[in-house]
């Protein structure tokens, strides 16, 4: 049975009062927080949000990275991403679930994640190298025949 996970941030602002409330439900735990005064903060100082990463467990010829069952995704955040590229093997398949690779090589540009912060003003910072994979090198002309 899956879970029910949301977010809400209300924000008013009465008799010069501004109020921020956040109210999160997370693997069934409730969360809220409340700021007054918010003229006296600023933005980093509210919130420091870890940015995650969708961490795919296998992967299919061809699909591109949105194309795959939830069950096939894992949400990690960037160092825990690295973390599991480098302790697991990352099988590759065909459309109809023939093994092509049992262990993809992991990128070393990114080193598995698809993602280079420090390029994020172009084209939201994808790895050049593996264009978002996380992963490369395989010989595409043994299993696909148009190529």
């Amino acid at each position: 049975m899956g879970q029910t996970n949301y977010a809400a941030i209300n924000y008013s602002c009465k008799d010069k009062s501004e109020i921020l409330k956040l109210d999160i439900l997370f693997e069934n735990k409730f969360f809220s927080f409340s700021f007054s005064h918010l003229h006296l903060y600023n933005e980093g100082m509210l919130f420091n949000f870890t940015p995650l990463n969708i961490h795919h467990n296998y992967y299919i010829f061809g699909r591109k990275p949105w194309d795959y069952d939830n069950g096939a995704l894992v949400t990690l955040c960037s160092r825990c991403h690295q973390k599991r590229h480098q302790q697991t093997k990352i099988p590759l398949y065909t459309s109809d679930r023939q093994l092509i690779c049992s262990a993809l090589p992991v990128c070393d540009r990114c080193n598995g994640t698809g993602y280079l912060p420090q390029y994020r003003y172009f084209m939201g910072g994808i790895c050049f190298k593996c264009h978002g994979e996380g992963v490369y090198g395989y010989d595409e002309s043994r299993f696909h025949p148009n190529i």
